[in-house]
């Protein structure tokens, strides 16, 4: 399975979750045009051009994204991101200014094979280091961000 498809079903979840608390927000989902669309998103905007997707992440609220190009070019743009790390670590490819989420369930395996980001190293159907981040973890960190946010607080990660 890969790990792209893993963090899929995830996201679906987190969607739910997230409209119950946010309704007024919008769910944008990017990506290439060759991903599988995230049920309950309210816009799928995959296969844009580079340059729809710049002003899209330059104007969002909160880009919520597994370690990703998104996440580097959204925080290059200075839109605060909440990037999920599996492989990766935070601290090789993280940014202070984003919230990082990491569980550290089994070391990263960044880069020791050819295959590591699509197959996971230890043989697992479902990547530990992927789905042991939950939904209700990444809800727990948007909707302290958005409070800040909403109050112009600085938002500082637990």
């Amino acid at each position: 399975m890969l790990i792209q498809d893993a963090s899929q079903l995830k996201f679906e979840a987190f969607i739910i979750i997230f409209k119950s608390y946010f309704p007024e927000y919008e769910v944008v989902q990017l990506g290439a045009a060759n991903q599988e669309s995230i049920a309950g998103a309210d816009r799928n905007l995959l296969g844009q051009p580079f340059e729809l997707v710049t002003y899209i992440l330059k104007n969002s609220t909160l880009h919520i994204d597994d370690e990703s190009g998104l996440v580097h070019l959204a925080t290059a743009l200075g839109t605060k991101c909440i990037g999920l790390f599996g492989p990766t670590k935070p601290d090789v490819f993280g940014y202070k200014q984003n919230v990082n989420i990491y569980t550290d369930v089994c070391p990263s395996c960044a880069y020791n094979t050819s295959r590591w980001n699509s197959r996971c190293l230890r043989g697992m159907k479902k990547p530990v280091c992927m789905y042991s981040i939950t939904p209700e973890m990444v809800m727990e960190q948007v909707r302290m961000y958005l409070s800040c946010n909403e109050h112009g607080e600085e938002y500082a990660q637990v």
